[in-house]
């Protein structure tokens, strides 16, 4: 829960003085899709440069989110990522793994 909670903090603090990129793309493959990504700054190994990718798929209406280089967690520390936006007030969304 502790890294839950480092987490969600840490989070805002990797935007925080950051600029967001943002590009509108299409190909064969995947159809158009939007993606959008920040790298944050870290200051200890392994949290050098945490990089946030948000990607939108038109044709499938399907979300995928990565996050690297945020260091390593084990299967079994129940470290979680769940998102939150603020006009959906009370919502967390959980990725699917």
């Amino acid at each position: 829960m502790k890294k839950l909670l480092l987490i969600l903090i840490s989070l805002p603090m990797i935007g925080a003085g950051q600029s967001w990129r943002y590009s509108s793309k299409e190909n064969d493959f995947d159809g158009k899709y939007k993606i959008t990504h920040v790298v944050g700054t870290g200051n200890d190994y392994p949290y050098d440069s945490p990089l946030l990718v948000i990607c939108y798929y038109e044709q499938s209406d399907q979300i995928d989110l990565y996050i690297s280089d945020a260091g390593y967690y084990t299967s079994s520390s129940n470290t979680e990522v769940l998102l939150s936006f603020n006009n959906e007030k009370g919502i967390l969304y959980k990725p699917i793994v």
